[in-house]
């Protein structure tokens, strides 16, 4: 009886982890995703402003050969554009890592719940083979203390024949 409260404990604990296991990284999942929403927001805005500043520089071209500007000012607006590309280039690798960090707790979450279930599965296959030997033992009026510890098989019911052939060799002493 004691292993099967020990085997129970062990089945609640496994089922509490894996409970707690999944909701960490569905918590995980849920600010990675909510971090790809805004990357990909700051992504179609970046693109946006890159847009417009590709744009301007033609005009600045322009503006630089009538001499409406100087030329500090026309490679003040490259240096611009160049730092808003890197800017997209940074959203586009982060975005590529979120993805990744998604795909990986998706695969974390499958693979650690079924970790739990197989943990489960071995005591509940182990609580129902001591359940099993218990009853097979029950049956035939044998208990093997062996699994408790107790070296020895200890019989309980003495067949009619086994009283006879004890009682022949009583007697014959």
């Amino acid at each position: 009886m004691k292993k099967f409260l020990i085997h129970r404990g062990i089945i609640e604990k496994l089922t509490r982890n894996k409970s707690e296991t999944v909701s960490a990284i569905e918590v995980q999942l849920k600010t990675a995703t909510e971090s790809l929403k805004e990357t990909n927001r700051m992504l179609t805005n970046t693109q946006t402003g890159l847009k417009k500043m590709h744009d301007n520089l033609s005009s600045y071209d322009g503006y630089l050969k009538k001499g409406y500007i100087t030329k500090d000012q026309y490679n003040y607006q490259h240096s611009l554009y160049f730092q808003q590309q890197s800017a997209y280039q940074s959203l586009v690798s982060q975005k590529m890592q979120l993805e990744s960090q998604l795909t990986q707790l998706n695969s974390d979450k499958i693979t650690k719940a079924a970790d739990f279930d197989n943990q489960i599965l071995t005591q509940n296959n182990q609580t129902n083979d001591y359940r099993n030997q218990l009853v097979e033992s029950n049956a035939n009026g044998n208990f093997n203390y062996q699994s408790h510890g107790l070296p020895v098989a200890l019989n309980h019911y003495q067949s009619p024949k086994d009283k006879w052939l004890t009682t022949v060799a009583a007697l014959r002493k």
